[in-house]
């Protein structure tokens, strides 16, 4: 009996440190929840009161609901892609361009349609976004070798889409860039039997054929800034 009741008092320990352990990597805004994350929880409960300061900045401010299913607008196929089922902020220009916040500054998804003389109309969609959701963005890049795949932070993709009279299929290029300059580039998680520097090369000139790196930085440094913004909103009462 006293073997008994000792077995299931250790039992119960054990239950009770398992499900410590699930709470502290399952739940990991709980009581520490990034500053960041926080600023835009609070702006997406009372997006109406925020809205007429954040139009100051040139921005109109909305709440994206992520889909269930993967939709087929780039803007929510990486939240998708990440199981994130909580609301996102977005901020948009006057010209479309979108920045997005989930832990802080997280994507810019801009769309232009261009002329072509060769096969007419195509749209070009340019998705910058930072390969690590849950952790904030930084103003620097912190890591100093370019050999480490830390290095490059940012994934950039462009897709290029034919008119509807064109019978070629939409393009989609990307890669990996340092959001210190987003020249130095490279890709990563290609089969064994891809060239991945030839692949980084042949998706770089492509990219920047609509993109250039100073276009791609000071989007990425204006969504920043836009953060900054908003967590400095989300401190006043």
């Amino acid at each position: 009996m006293i073997q008994t009741k000792r077995f299931w008092g250790i039992l119960v320990l054990l239950w009770a440190i398992l499900i410590a352990l699930l709470l502290a990597f399952t739940e990991p805004w709980a009581e520490n929840e990034p500053d960041d994350r926080s600023a835009v929880k609070k702006i997406i409960a009372d997006l109406p009161s925020y809205q007429a300061q954040i139009q100051q900045w040139d921005v109109t401010a909305a709440v994206y609901l992520v889909p269930k299913e993967e939709p087929e607008d780039w803007l929510g196929k990486r939240y998708c892609w990440a199981k994130i089922s909580q609301p996102v902020l977005t901020l948009t220009n006057e010209n479309g361009g979108t920045w997005c916040f989930y832990t802080g500054f997280d994507q810019y998804v801009e769309e232009k349609i261009v002329e072509d003389d060769e096969n007419g109309e195509k749209t070009v969609t340019l998705v910058i976004k930072k390969r690590q959701i849950e952790k904030p963005p930084r103003w620097e890049n912190t890591e100093k070798d370019p050999e480490s795949s830390r290095y490059y932070d940012v994934e950039v993709s462009v897709i290029v889409k034919p008119g509807e009279e064109s019978w070629s299929d939409q393009s989609w290029y990307h890669t990996y860039y340092s959001s210190s300059n987003f020249t130095e580039c490279k890709y990563y998680f290609g089969d064994a039997w891809v060239d991945m520097d030839k692949k980084n090369r042949n998706n770089d000139q492509h990219i920047k054929k609509w993109y250039t790196d100073q276009e791609m930085l000071e989007a990425y440094r204006r969504g920043l800034e836009l953060g900054e913004l908003l967590r400095q909103l989300s401190l006043e009462e």
